[in-house]
């Protein structure tokens, strides 16, 4: 995909923008990793720049949980989703500051480079780190009270860079901290699939800026917002090909959700266009999570759209690529597969993959 259309596409999606925010904490998962996409896309389209640098840009990762327990137990709760959920234990290597804290390393395996939380108010932050692989994530957040006026939300964003690399990448604020007060371990992960951000350079430090802007991107002034940033380097990864053995996609071994471990314990996919799409059999009683989508590239309104059929929960619809996950109870057989809405893509390559719990 050139420039151009690039940027034709994440004007398309920057429409989305007047989405209700909200949904990234509450909703189901899948909903939340779809709207997180497209709020990062917008933001691009705003700063007026394109993260060239780092080549796809995708957003990974769960929500948090909206209903933990009481930090330092090992109370296990259930959250609208219906999966376990618990409290992870602190570390005392975790960053924390007011009740925040960034985990010093996750139960998927990624571990925490740098990271910083700002006091309310802060309009900047900057992190150092020396990379010991070029394969990350940049965390990087902003939260706005929940009453905020409209249109200062709307013209409040966060933009974040790498001195030296061209581009950049912004996102609108979020509203209200975490409840639980853990922040995010994923973000914007730069670079080609299974290649990482090659412009890093292992061993030597390097620098991100975070800073809050207008939709112009002029330096903007918050006394009420609170920003931080979290570099983390990821765990093992599992790499889909498309048809002529090119990484295409890096998905993790395994994920966390609200405090457990599931890894990959089956994957599916296929090349476009085929009139076989992915589908899989799915485990019998025990929860697990699906990540599925497409590497076809965005397109115009004729974009087609893949679907996750044969959950018992909803799951989010994918519009001209990308991916999502969602949790799914313990429950009897069954099977999932993708659906096609619109016209078949040209290429690209479609895939399912199968998280169960970690004994």
């Amino acid at each position: 995909m050139n420039l151009t259309d690039l940027r034709t596409e994440l004007d398309l999606r920057a429409q989305d923008l007047t989405a209700d925010v909200s949904s990234l904490t509450a909703g189901i998962d899948g909903k939340v990793r779809a709207t997180k996409r497209r709020r990062a896309a917008a933001g691009a389209v705003a700063a007026c720049a394109v993260a060239a640098v780092v080549g796809v840009a995708a957003w990974n990762g769960m929500a948090r949980p909206t209903t933990p327990a009481p930090a330092g137990t090992n109370q296990v709760t259930l959250r609208a989703d219906a999966l376990p959920s618990r409290p992870v234990a602190m570390s005392p290597d975790d960053v924390v500051k007011d009740g925040l804290r960034f985990r010093a390393e996750t139960l998927a395996g990624d571990r925490l480079a740098a990271g910083a939380i700002g006091d309310l108010g802060q309009r900047s932050l900057s992190v150092r780190w020396r990379p010991t692989t070029q394969q990350v994530t940049y965390a990087v957040e902003c939260w706005l009270p929940s009453d905020t006026d409209d249109a200062a939300w709307r013209n409040t964003w966060v933009r974040h860079s790498v001195p030296g690399q061209e581009g950049h990448f912004s996102s609108t604020c979020q509203r209200d901290l975490p409840a639980d007060g853990v922040l995010a371990s994923t973000g914007v992960t730069p670079g080609e699939p299974g290649e990482g951000d090659r412009t890093l350079g292992v061993g030597i430090e390097t620098t991100l800026d975070v800073e809050l802007v207008d939709r112009d991107g002029n330096p903007v002034t918050n006394p009420q917002a609170r920003i931080a940033v979290g570099v983390y380097e990821l765990g093992p990864r599992t790499e889909v090909h498309d048809e002529t053995r090119a990484v295409v996609l890096s998905l993790p071994e395994v994920i966390e959700h609200q405090g457990y471990a599931y890894q990959l314990t089956s994957m599916v996919d296929g090349s476009l266009p085929t009139t076989t799409l992915p589908s899989s059999v799915t485990p019998t009683g025990m929860p697990f999570l699906v990540s599925y989508g497409s590497t076809t590239e965005p397109g115009d309104a004729t974009a087609p759209t893949f679907s996750l059929t044969g959950l018992d929960v909803e799951a989010s619809s994918l519009v001209g690529g990308g991916w999502s996950t969602v949790a799914q109870p313990a429950r009897g057989a069954g099977r999932v597969g993708l659906a096609l809405e619109g016209p078949a893509p040209e290429s690209g390559t479609a895939f399912i993959a199968i998280y169960t719990p970690v004994p």
